[in-house]
């Protein structure tokens, strides 16, 4: 925060022997605005990095999407070691990486917004079960799965989803509101001209 008060001040940071040591405090006393003394106060050093949000989201998801698909596996009478019912599990998760990718479900903008969101992830995982029912309807590759699971599996995971997506957006508009979200700058400017 002094860093950014002396910057602001157009100050220097502090004397400086050619290398790139530097001192907090303010080679004398600056007067700034009250907009930036709150700015300079309410900055934080616990910031998380939108990268973080969106892959623990990611993690959350296909977290959801596996548990749900094998407890929904397994209340249809499915062997959970068996192929039939790790594969359909594996492909759900490559087609939710996909579809939820192609549907910009972990940029944070549009994680602030509840509705956008939830419809986004609806559309997406509707994709994912009706493309899991085709290649069904088609092949052999899930002929031990009967339609009730993947209603199941579609019904309770979209419910999870959905109430997760709701969680990240509170989150998400609370850590943007503290100021924990944004991309900041670290400004030193010891050679920066005093205007």
């Amino acid at each position: 925060a002094g860093i950014l008060k002396n910057a602001l001040a157009g100050g220097s940071s502090g004397s400086t022997t050619g290398s790139n040591t530097r001192e907090d405090t303010p080679a004398e006393p600056t007067n700034l605005s009250p907009l930036a003394l709150k700015v300079a106060a309410g900055l934080r050093k616990s910031v998380i990095a939108p990268a973080v949000v969106s892959g623990t989201t990611r993690l959350v998801d296909f977290l959801i999407v596996a548990v749900v698909g094998l407890v929904s596996m397994h209340l249809g009478g499915v062997d959970l070691m068996s192929v039939t019912a790790l594969l359909p599990v594996l492909s759900a998760l490559i087609l939710t990486a996909a579809f939820f990718q192609a549907a910009d479900c972990y940029q944070i903008p549009v994680m602030r917004q509840v509705l956008a969101h939830g419809a986004r992830i609806a559309v997406a995982w509707t994709l994912v079960v009706l493309t899991l029912y085709m290649i069904k309807s088609v092949g052999n590759f899930m002929r031990g799965i009967d339609e009730a699971v993947l209603v199941v599996w579609y019904g309770f995971g979209l419910a999870a989803l959905l109430v997760a997506r709701v969680v990240t957006s509170g989150l998400v508009r609370q850590w943007t509101r503290d100021g924990r979200l944004e991309r900041r700058a670290r400004v030193e400017g010891h050679h920066l001209a005093r205007r």
